[in-house]
């Protein structure tokens, strides 16, 4: 099924991904060794999800999303100041600075997937979602390959979201 995949952030207008990867959940299990060895019941002990790795050709657009990627690596970097000049300088941030830097501003997202003629035929809602990595593939002027970026996205857990209609496209 040919088509790309959008992502809006907290309801705003959408970044368009040409890939998606990681859309996963895993039960991590654990034996009841209670039970006779025959009948080794295993039990959810956690929930993991995957990391999600979102690719696209690099563009001009500036978009919701990648101004919330960039504020969050930008803000982090300036949060890297030496704890012991804020302290010096007696700044009530030196607490939270001293212990590991900033908290990110997670989001919440949704994935759409679309069909060849822009319809959406499934989406996924994302929870608490906060980007963690963030490349370019190179710069080539002698080659004429698109310049790609790759965005990677820890969060808490996805649910798929019904798209009405979407079985009589």
């Amino acid at each position: 099924m040919a088509g790309a995949a959008s992502m809006l952030t907290g309801g705003i207008g959408g970044t368009k991904f040409s890939s998606i990867q990681g859309l996963s959940v895993t039960a991590i299990t654990v034996k009841d060794e209670s039970q006779p060895k025959d009948e080794e019941p295993h039990f959810i002990n956690k929930i993991e999800y995957g990391n999600l790795t979102l690719t696209r050709g690099v563009t001009p657009d500036i978009t919701a999303f990648t101004i919330w990627c960039t504020q969050i690596f930008t803000q982090f970097a300036k949060s890297q100041t030496n704890p012991l000049d804020l302290a010096s300088k007696g700044t009530s941030s030196f607490a939270s600075k001293a212990l590991g830097g900033m908290t990110a501003k997670v989001k919440n997202l949704v994935i759409t997937l679309m069909n060849e003629k822009g319809i959406p035929i499934m989406a996924w809602a994302v929870k608490e979602a906060v980007p963690i990595s963030w490349s370019f593939n190179g710069f080539d002027a002698m080659t004429p390959k698109v310049l790609m970026e790759e965005i990677v996205l820890k969060h808490k857990g996805f649910e798929v979201i019904p798209i009405v209609g979407a079985d009589l496209i």
